[in-house]
């Protein structure tokens, strides 16, 4: 089964969130990361909170939009707002397309004040969101995906 996460460059780190959670329930799963936007890199502060609540946030993982147009999905998911008219400009193949939203995190404030809790609550978030996709969509619908 092949899943894709698609987000504004700014929002990337939550697509390479939910690519890592969905690995760890399902290592056969074919999960790419793609940016409506060149890809900018992760701010440091984010990388090493991250890799310390034991995610692989590598962007290098992650792939423009255009390189996937000739690819085949059976989940196209947004995790960024106002992606209709992008996807528009660069169409993809889909079986089936949701949007998830997650908690903003791109508040500097919040941020400088305790990131890493921040990334807690967002990750506990995504963890919770993605249980259920998998557990709804993907295991239940199994055998219909090539």
């Amino acid at each position: 089964m092949k899943i894709l996460f698609v987000s504004s460059g700014d929002e990337l780190c939550r697509a390479l969130i939910a690519r890592h959670i969905l690995h760890q329930l399902d290592e056969k799963l074919e999960i790419f990361v793609a940016a409506t936007e060149p890809v900018i890199e992760i701010p440091s502060s984010q990388f090493v909170a991250m890799k310390a609540l034991g995610f692989d946030i590598d962007s290098e993982h992650c792939s423009n939009l255009t390189e996937l147009s000739g690819v085949s999905f059976d989940f196209l998911i947004t995790i960024s707002h106002g992606l209709h008219s992008l996807l528009k400009k660069n169409p993809l193949h889909f079986s089936h397309k949701l949007h998830m939203e997650f908690q903003e995190i791109s508040s500097t404030q919040e941020l400088q004040k305790d990131e890493f809790d921040c990334l807690t609550r967002l990750s506990d978030e995504m963890r919770d969101e993605l249980a259920y996709f998998y557990h709804h969509y993907v295991e239940e619908n199994k055998n219909t995906f090539v």
